[in-house]
């Protein structure tokens, strides 16, 4: 419901996404009615637009925990080669 009202603000000021894969997308949500927004299509694909979004950071975070977690194995096993030498 806040989505929606967000969108219906920025449809009555005129603004819009003009190309790309979200093209009109303000405009189609910022129209709809509440029983069209609190469907589970709508609620579903709203929810997978976010996942989506957020995906490529979490990917990433994902990534330099492990590369970190990797460093830091290493380092400690080389420490403790060191002690036993």
């Amino acid at each position: 419901i806040i989505n929606h009202l967000q969108l219906s603000v920025l449809y009555k000021l005129g603004v819009d996404i003009q190309e790309g894969p979200l093209k009109g997308v303000i405009s189609r949500n910022a129209t709809q009615t509440y029983g069209e927004i609190l469907s589970y299509k709508a609620v579903f694909g709203n929810a997978t637009l976010v996942i989506y979004s957020f995906s490529p950071p979490f990917f990433v975070k994902i990534l330099f925990d492990i590369s970190r977690l990797f460093s830091r194995t290493i380092h400690l096993q080389k420490q403790t080669s060191d002690l036993e030498l």
